[in-house]
C-alpha cells in the first residue's frame, strides 16, 4: 500500500512540475553557462573609471634633505604618507632619526616624532587605531644604524 501511495504523490508532483507554464522558468534556469546569481540580486555595475596617464610631483619636505633608503609607510586609516628615516648619500651616509608626514589632500609636509637612532634601509608599517592611540600608530623596524 505505501509505494502505491508513493507512486502516486510522485506522479502528482511530478505533472505538477512539468504542467508549470513555461513563463515561470526563467530562460537561463538550465543554462550552465548562465551566471550563478540573477541579475536582481548582482551588485550594480560601476562604470570603468579612467586610468591616470601621468604622474604628479609632489612638494618635498621642508626639513629634509633628497633621502634613499628610508621607510615610506601608508596609513589608510589617515590617508597620510610617512617618510622615515633614511641617508641622502646611501649605504655610507649619514642615517637620518626625521619622521615627515606628508597630507595630499593639502599637499603639506608635517614633521613628526624623530627616531631614537638614525636608521636606513629599514621597514614600518600602520596599525589601525585605538581607543588608546585614536590617531594610530606606525612601528618602525630592521634597518642599518
Amino acid at each position: 500500500m505505501r509505494s502505491k501511495l508513493s507512486i502516486i504523490l510522485m506522479t502528482v508532483i511530478f505533472s505538477f512540475i512539468f504542467a508549470i507554464p513555461k513563463s515561470f522558468i526563467p530562460p537561463h534556469a538550465f543554462d550552465l553557462t548562465a551566471p550563478s546569481t540573477p541579475s536582481f540580486f548582482a551588485p550594480p555595475q560601476m562604470p570603468p573609471q579612467p586610468l591616470q596617464t601621468s604622474w604628479e610631483t609632489i612638494p618635498k619636505p621642508a626639513t629634509n634633505t633628497d633621502r634613499i633608503c628610508h621607510a615610506t609607510i601608508y596609513n589608510k586609516w589617515n590617508d597620510r604618507i610617512y617618510l622615515v628615516g633614511g641617508t641622502a648619500q646611501g649605504y655610507s651616509g649619514e642615517e637620518k632619526t626625521s619622521c615627515a608626514e606628508y597630507n595630499p589632500v593639502n599637499r603639506t609636509w608635517t614633521e613628526r616624532a624623530t627616531l631614537d637612532s638614525g636608521r636606513t634601509w629599514l621597514s614600518g608599517e600602520a596599525v589601525k587605531p585605538t581607543s588608546a592611540y585614536p590617531q594610530g600608530r606606525i612601528y618602525v623596524f630592521g634597518g642599518y644604524a
